[in-house]
């Protein structure tokens, strides 16, 4: 089995936000790691999201055709309004 290779596509601005952007992107099909931009424990900081060398393409596409908002990746990782909540 072939070593994959890692290219970075985009960072996010804490942990479940890059989890939920992973999700999306795994959904379609693209391989994705999470690397975390400090070394606090938590979900503090900004987190890097690469992707599959193969699947570069169809990951910035998928972007380009998301073009999710912070606001967006929040909601979808918390389930909760920025500077709000749902009831």
């Amino acid at each position: 089995m072939a070593d994959i290779e890692w290219v970075f596509l985009t960072s996010a601005p804490n942990g479940p936000c890059a989890q939920a952007l992973a999700g999306s992107l795994q959904a379609h099909g693209v391989a994705t790691r999470i690397e975390p931009g400090s070394d606090l424990l938590g979900d503090v900081g900004p987190c890097g999201i690469f992707v599959e060398l193969a699947l570069l393409h169809r990951a910035r596409w998928f972007l380009k055709l998301g073009e999710f908002s912070e606001a967006e990746l929040e909601f979808l990782a918390t389930g909760q309004l920025p500077g709000g909540d749902l009831g």
